[in-house]
């Protein structure tokens, strides 16, 4: 669906570039990094949760009109 809008696949590659980069962290710096990745991650989460509320409300627009 998205595969061909290049916001996502810029997202992608950026997402790619920090998980290569936390993948290559020494010992003594992963305190801080991990703090990056669970807000990393909780941005993720909101997102989807975002998009799951867009949909959800697309499909009940839709199920309206049909009725």
């Amino acid at each position: 669906m998205f595969s061909n809008d290049s916001t996502v696949q810029y997202l992608v590659t950026l997402l790619r570039a920090r998980f290569a980069e936390l993948r290559d962290v020494k010992e003594k710096d992963r305190g801080a990094l991990s703090i990056e990745m669970a807000i990393l991650v909780g941005v993720l989460v909101a997102g989807g949760i975002a998009l799951g509320v867009f949909l959800a409300a697309k499909l009940t627009e839709k199920e309206g009109a049909i009725k």
